[in-house]
């Protein structure tokens, strides 16, 4: 899972303990160590107070599915024209 451990490498790169994160999003260590281990699902909420404490941006996309490769070549025209 690529944002656990975008997030894990984050903080190691500040220098910051799972404690010190959690005193900077208002949360206990054991909450960072069960995000980190990939035991809970974090929340958007949560996603974003840990990226803002880390100094990141969090970035959240949809991309539409299906359709064949032309169909959504002409969605993408269509999007540009806009």
């Amino acid at each position: 899972y690529s944002l656990i451990g975008d997030i894990i490498r984050l903080r190691k790169a500040r220098g910051l303990t799972q404690a010190q994160l959690a005193a900077m999003v208002n949360t206990k260590q054991p909450a960072i160590a069960r995000l980190e281990s990939g035991r809970v699902t974090p929340s958007l909420e949560s996603v974003e107070a840990i990226a803002d404490a880390l100094g990141a941006q969090f970035v959240c996309r949809l991309e539409p599915q299906g359709g064949s490769p032309k169909s959504r070549g002409k969605q993408k025209a269509n999007a540009a024209r806009r």
